[in-house]
């Protein structure tokens, strides 16, 4: 939407705008499917991977060469491992799968299978949507929407490319931003989101800086982009001292070894990759790469990873020389992680009142530590089992932005007994009670049968405190369970109830696309009923995961008045009964799921 102010920004220099299109096309026909409910009640739809894997095999029975789009490298290997379990043995070479982390001469044997028509199908990511001219195409299946519109026309535009009839087909999924376009399929005719970039992000910057330096010195008193000279000397000292560079007469040399470029990711603001070795034979084998950044929850200790159908278990992750150790397995399941988000350091830079509450914006430092994960049974999502695991934090300096929710608005929710945020009063024998069941327990963790010191043990109650009229009944020592505090985080997890807080931010996590351009992992969201944002009260936290920031929550910032109100939109418009996946995310304990809170909640910040 934004075509010369992009430009300017990435050039540095003015230009003029083409926007008018002269190249002939074919008709092309553009199909947005949503798979039927199976559950009215709880909003839940037929699965979208297993009716796009239904559509590509029809499409590959009708000689029909097609691309079927996913989000996720995750979601393109379950798709390949559907469609090749289903097809006679002649059949599964004309499949394969594409997406970053494959060896780049499997691309190129990949890309020229398709070219040549020799592969009928292929299940991509992004990585497939530019570089390859696949003339034939005829026919493009996106497994969801890719969370910009600008996206889907760019997956749409692979069909057709030699004026024939064409046909591309949107298959929504259960997730919120896909549910409320099958409400309002009209948004897709839509112009593109405004492309947001940093070229002065310290991470892009440096890297962008060590290329020019490679190509040509850099000359006394000469800036690059809007940065002064006196500012980038102290960048080169920093060079110097790492050997990549020489200085004489205030004119800076490159002298590193490396072809700098090389080393840059165009998918990441980060460089690190991580190699991923199978034991061979007679010596282990390369089977791809993923940037560090991916790999503490792709290829964690004990995850599943999955590789052109294959399945894999890790066996050891060494962040610091870059190898992932996988033996091959075929176990029943996948693996998700669970990760830990703590807000270490925040400067609250602009804050503008949001009804009586307020939202800010500024730069912040997080940690964030994969604790633990899940095992989850293919073709069901069935939750097999958690478990804990012992990874190091990573700091994240970045930008977010934040609604403070204000005391006004608690009160008044709770008079409507629409606010259940508020920590557990156990009541005055809870402090007694806690010890008796812990040395009840033995001073073990139900879930890891560890022994700890008391200090490091949390009670934990089987069914939710909240759920309970009576907290008497919810203290009997039958509810009552020992827990040391890693497994009792993940367990929350799964028994939580969901408060307004929570699907308030699940509905804005997803809506967000509406506003920006980015990829779904691009943005997170954190909430706290004490938050160190708030002075210790609720908050609802967006930032940029990108290292730095790129100005993606500013923008959420910026537009938050329509971010709101697309997101009660969203929850109201939505025909579940009281919150499903679609609106305000994953079910509390007995299938509650807050949707009249959540609801209340934005409409509060709304002032409405």
């Amino acid at each position: 939407a934004n075509p010369v102010e992009l430009a300017k920004i990435l050039i540095d220099d003015q230009v003029s705008l083409i926007d008018q299109s002269g190249a002939p096309q074919g008709e092309k026909h553009f199909l947005l499917y949503n798979p039927p409910l199976v559950d009215p009640k709880l909003g839940l739809r037929k699965s979208s991977v297993q009716t796009s894997v239904n559509l590509g095999l029809s499409l590959l029975e009708a000689n029909r060469q097609s691309l079927l789009f996913a989000r996720t490298r995750r979601t393109v290997e379950m798709l390949l491992t559907y469609l090749l379990e289903q097809l006679p043995p002649h059949l599964r070479p004309k499949v394969r799968g594409y997406r970053s982390g494959y060896l780049k001469a499997d691309r190129r044997e990949i890309e020229q299978g398709f070219k040549n028509g020799n592969i009928r199908l292929v299940v991509a990511t992004s990585a497939l949507e530019l570089g390859i001219d696949i003339g034939e195409l005829e026919s493009v299946i996106l497994v969801g929407y890719p969370g910009s519109i600008a996206t889907t026309l760019q997956r749409a535009g692979r069909a057709g490319r030699k004026q024939q009839d064409s046909l591309a087909l949107l298959v929504a999924t259960n997730d919120a931003m896909d549910q409320y376009l099958a409400n309002h399929p009209e948004y897709l005719n839509n112009s593109p989101e405004k492309a947001l970039v940093d070229p002065n992000n310290l991470l892009v910057f440096y890297q962008h800086l060590r290329c020019a330096t490679f190509e040509l010195p850099f000359a006394p008193e000469e800036g690059f982009g809007p940065i002064d000279p006196s500012q980038l000397n102290e960048i080169f000292q920093a060079m110097t001292a790492a050997g990549e560079v020489l200085s004489r007469n205030n004119t800076h040399f490159w002298v590193g070894d490396a072809y700098p470029s090389a080393e840059i990711s165009l998918r990441s603001s980060t460089p690190n990759v991580v190699s991923l070795f199978v034991d061979g034979i007679e010596k282990p084998t390369l089977i791809g790469q993923i940037d560090a950044h991916s790999a503490e929850w792709l290829v964690h200790p004990q995850a599943v990873y999955l590789h052109e159908a294959e399945s894999y278990l890790v066996e050891e992750l060494d962040l610091e020389q870059g190898v992932c150790k996988l033996k091959p397995a075929q176990p029943d399941y996948y693996t998700l992680p669970t990760i830990k988000t703590t807000i270490e350091r925040f400067q609250e830079l602009s804050t503008q009142p949001v009804g009586s509450s307020n939202i800010s914006s500024g730069p912040l430092s997080l940690s964030i530590q994969v604790e633990g994960f899940r095992k989850i049974r293919w073709q069901t999502n069935e939750t097999l089992e958690r478990l804990p695991l012992d990874m190091p934090a990573r700091g994240l300096e970045t930008e977010g932005a934040w609604f403070s929710i204000g005391e006004n608005l608690v009160n008044h929710l709770k008079e409507l007994a629409l606010w259940n945020s508020d920590p557990n009063d156990y009541g005055p024998g809870w402090p007694a009670l806690r010890q008796k069941i812990l040395a009840r327990d033995q001073y073990k963790c139900a879930a890891c049968h560890q022994t700890f010191s008391p200090s490091e043990l949390h009670v934990h109650h089987i069914q939710p405190f909240k759920t309970f009229a009576d907290p008497m009944q919810a203290n009997m020592p039958s509810n009552l369970v020992t827990l040391c505090h890693r497994c009792h985080a993940i367990v929350e997890t799964r028994v939580r109830v969901i408060s307004g807080m929570a699907g308030a931010s699940h509905a804005l996590r997803n809506i967000a696309p509406l506003l920006i351009m980015c990829d779904d992992a691009d943005i997170a969201m954190l909430t706290e009923p004490r938050s160190i944002l708030n002075n210790g009260q609720a908050a609802i936290l967006v930032y940029d995961t990108i290292p730095g920031g790129v100005g993606l929550s500013h923008q959420l910032f910026q537009d938050h008045r329509f971010w709101l109100e697309r997101a009660a939109e969203m929850i109201q418009d939505c025909p579940c009964e009281d919150g499903c996946p679609a609106c305000v995310g994953p079910f509390g304990e007995d299938g509650y799921g807050s949707k009249r809170e959540s609801l209340a909640l934005l409409k509060g910040l709304l002032d409405e």
